[in-house]
């Protein structure tokens, strides 16, 4: 699939990670989105971090292109060059504690943009790379980055929104949670090249399971195909710091013919997908609010849990190596409970201890595999 292709069966809500090397051209796959949604006479929105708008239009202008910056309406994230209907200035968070004021700050300047008109709108973010690096290193402000800043945007629909990364200044953790979470992936190393799309299928196994994904395959067709399989009143969904709301979101912008949604149970996180029966806090001690989710779901006795985000868990807490064994040690136990859990984890991002536990542990391992799955055990 090319550029082309994917702008025309893109839907609204559906969001683009564009990854370029910085010897590439990601202004020309700029330049052919922001010419394709304005001949669409769809409102733009730039995010322009630290002069990385002004970098592209320098580098089209040698190309001999023009970009039509007088029709952009553009946020500034730092930088010093102002370029485009410029509607606000928001400063770079460097600390968790500056994020929620950031996302406040953020809102206030593009509300007017989005209640307008009614119009479908497109985002594209540039230079995300440089609003990630002070922070990347430490997986617990990643982790919260995550949780309160990125995460929020996919919940609102009404918009196309495209995000353009440094892969060569940004993290692999921070880029493998980045890929999990877009539905489509586009890397640009010679051309354009879509690697990740929102379409294939997959079954879900039964017992205790364990399904490992890459940051460009598809959780969400293991919750729908859980869903069709056993229904959403028998199927309920452990979704830890919003990792399940991607999924389901995902799943929804799929067109998967879901009549009922399934119960949720919240660990972290916030936004909702589901209907949520508990929120437990996960900066409390996991011993703690892991026993309190034992007792949620003996009272609540689904046929079917899925676990979403686990891997996230030790993120949040200083002694990551006891907290990978109070879980795994917890999942030991579900191999004797009255129902099927199935613990769903990137294996980009999890840790290799976590998930070499959870594979002596499962009876079934399966692995997202060339559209489809491979199994490694069981």
């Amino acid at each position: 699939m090319m550029i082309d292709e994917l702008l025309g069966e893109m839907k609204i809500g559906e969001m683009v990670l564009v990854e370029y090397e910085p010897i590439s051209s990601p202004e020309v796959v700029f330049h052919r989105i922001v010419d394709h949604f304005l001949k669409e006479d769809v409102p733009i929105l730039v995010v322009d971090v630290l002069d990385t708008l002004h970098t592209f239009n320098e580098h089209l202008k040698r190309r001999g292109i023009r970009l039509p910056v007088d029709r952009l309406t553009v946020v500034k994230e730092g930088g010093r060059v102002r370029l485009g209907n410029i509607i606000g200035e928001v400063f770079i968070p460097s600390e968790p504690s500056e994020f929620t004021y950031h996302q406040v700050q953020y809102s206030k300047t593009v509300k007017p943009f989005f209640e307008r008109d009614e119009k479908p709108k497109a985002i594209i973010v540039l230079g995300m790379e440089k609003f990630i690096l002070p922070f990347q290193n430490d997986l617990r402000k990643v982790e919260m980055y995550f949780e309160m800043i990125e995460r929020p945007p996919i919940a609102p629909g009404g918009k196309y929104t495209f995000l353009f990364i440094n892969r060569s200044v940004a993290s692999e953790y921070v880029l493998r949670n980045l890929e999990s979470e877009k539905h489509y992936v586009v890397e640009l190393t010679g051309e354009a090249k879509v690697t990740k799309t929102p379409f294939s299928l997959l079954q879900v196994g039964r017992g205790l399971s364990l399904i490992e994904y890459g940051s460009k395959d598809h959780p969400e067709l293991v919750l729908g195909a859980a869903l069709d399989e056993f229904g959403a009143e028998n199927v309920l969904v452990v979704d830890v710091v919003d990792t399940g709301m991607v999924v389901g979101k995902h799943l929804e912008a799929m067109e998967w013919d879901v009549e009922e949604l399934p119960r949720v149970v919240k660990i972290g996180g916030r936004f909702e997908w589901g209907r949520t029966i508990a929120t437990l806090d996960i900066y409390n001690e996991p011993a703690v609010f892991l026993r309190k989710l034992d007792g949620i779901l003996q009272r609540e006795s689904p046929g079917l849990i899925l676990y979403f985000g686990m891997e996230r868990i030790p993120r949040f807490h200083r002694d990551s190596a006891r907290i990978t064994l109070t879980i795994t040690n917890r999942a030991a136990v579900e191999l004797s409970v009255p129902y099927s859990a199935v613990y769903l984890i990137n294996r980009d991002t999890s840790s290799p201890e976590l998930r070499g536990l959870l594979e002596e542990t499962a009876e079934t391992v399966l692995m997202f595999h060339d559209g489809g799955f491979k199994k490694l055990k069981g």
